[in-house]
């Protein structure tokens, strides 16, 4: 069987290996794989794509695809599975869902800020899972809700084909219901004018849009899901060709045999002769050596610099400032704060059922909001300042027993705007809220915000 069982670590929903990986050969499990790659490269086939994989980058395996890992180098890599049952109890629809990343041997290097929470976010985990202090267990669970709220908004499979989906909830949801459809579907008889008549929506329009949100037309996104899940039936099964086909829903085996190619580049007789073999066959073909975990720690402990459980030291991180100096000092410690998406996206129907489900798992003190001075939010470089849309974003964020920690941005602006902007702001919410809510808030400003913006932030807030 191809199909394999994860057995999961004594009390946390994951199990983590570190590996010295040269052969793997095709398999798939219903868990959520992450590799974290610490040392050398890989090179790794997710159904029907084949990546090369570099030092510190990362990849997503979903649940249920046929995937294998090869390397002709010495290599450390960090191979995470995660249980979709703890998943499903914070997003129902975990199992229609996947997560991709980018490549930087396919000329699209994993840069910005998501893909530095995404790497501490798995340090955090290993780190926990090594060390064994007091409540781990804890701390692996709320840190694996804050990596799959940071999946679900930064590495959706539709927002990587299409980022500007991000920023529209409707859309999103449409093609994510379409996507479903398919993938629980695609052996049965489907048609594009089935589905725009559940969408209300015309089959030239709906056509047009599914290939400008997923990249590819209706039909090759059908036929390709057809042909990645008979990978499955070709590898674990001893169905013929022309069953497998009308299994998977093509109408004839030479339509079949037509698609397969166009993505493996051999027919399935080919692909079946080549990489089926028995459990046995299997195990011995399989190159991978393992080490001991804590081992990995030196490879991510930049990570975890600002990590207070890290050594079982007591660690903090100072980063903002008291607003009236009559409160006390403010610290942000890991576990007390989430970040949230972008400020224009928090008023989004989803991500406010999101937040409620989080705080009544974790219980969270602060929210990380950043963007809130931006044309979206109605803060323009020039002219009226409006806070409106800021207060009702604020207004959701204390509705759910969080308080701001608001990190303010500094594009666009001149010096004298940024202070008019951040002085109107304080005396705008101080009239709202009152002195002594507002001096519960953490401020702090971009790290790499010029000297004036920041003697200005600091002038200000002191």
């Amino acid at each position: 069987m191809r199909r394999e069982h994860i057995k999961y670590m004594e009390n946390i929903p994951i199990n983590i290996e570190l590996l010295d990986i040269r052969e793997y050969p095709i398999h798939w499990h219903e868990a959520i794989e992450i590799l974290m790659i610490l040392k050398g490269s890989i090179e790794a086939t997710v159904e029907s794509d084949t990546y090369r994989l570099i030092e510190n980058e990362v990849e997503i395996i979903n649940l249920d695809e046929a995937h294998s890992l090869s390397s002709n180098e010495p290599n450390l890599v960090l191979m995470l599975h995660i249980d979709p049952n703890f998943f499903q109890k914070y997003y129902e629809d975990i199992r229609n869902i996947y997560f991709y990343t980018d490549c930087a041997f396919e000329g699209e290097p994993q840069v910005g800020d998501n893909y530095e929470i995404f790497k501490k976010y798995l340090s955090t985990i290993l780190c926990e899972a090594v060390q064994k202090g007091e409540d781990y267990d804890v701390y692996i669970r709320e840190t694996l809700v804050e990596l799959l709220y940071l999946l679900i908004n930064e590495f959706h499979y539709l927002i990587y084909e299409n980022r500007d989906l991000k920023d529209n909830a409707e859309q999103l949801q449409r093609y994510h219901r379409i996507a479903k459809y398919i993938f629980n579907n695609y052996n049965n008889k489907i048609s594009l004018q089935d589905i725009a008549k559940k969408e209300f929506l015309s089959a030239q329009y709906l056509s047009n849009e599914i290939k400008y949100a997923l990249g590819i037309s209706f039909q090759d996104f059908v036929n390709l899901t057809r042909a990645e899940e008979s990978v499955k039936l070709l590898l674990d099964t001893d169905m013929s060709i022309s069953e497998i086909s009308e299994e998977v829903g093509f109408s004839h085996t030479r339509y079949y045999n037509k698609h397969f190619k166009r993505h493996y580049k051999m027919t399935p007789l080919q692909y079946r002769k080549k990489y089926k073999m028995d459990e046995e066959k299997f195990n011995k073909a399989k190159q991978i050596t393992s080490y001991d975990l804590g081992e990995a720690l030196k490879y991510i402990s930049s990570y975890l610099e600002n990590y207070e459980r890290y050594n079982y030291e007591e660690k903090i991180s100072k980063i903002n400032v008291d607003v009236y100096k009559n409160e006390g000092e403010f610290f942000h410690t890991y576990k007390d704060a989430i970040i949230l998406p972008k400020a224009s996206a928090i008023l989004e129907k989803e991500i406010q059922e999101f937040l409620i489900t989080i705080q009544k798992e974790i219980d969270f003190d602060y929210g990380i909001l950043r963007d809130l001075f931006s044309k979206e939010i109605g803060i323009y470089p020039e002219g009226n300042i409006n806070f409106r849309y800021a207060k009702k974003i604020i207004d959701l964020i204390l509705s759910v027993n969080l308080r701001p920690d608001i990190i303010f941005g500094f594009e666009e602006f001149t010096p004298a705007r940024y202070k008019e902007i951040i002085t109107n702001f304080l005396n705008y919410f101080q009239e709202e809220y009152g002195t002594y809510e507002l001096s519960k808030w953490r401020y702090s400003i971009e790290k790499d915000a010029p000297e004036d913006f920041k003697k200005i932030f600091y002038g200000i807030l002191s």
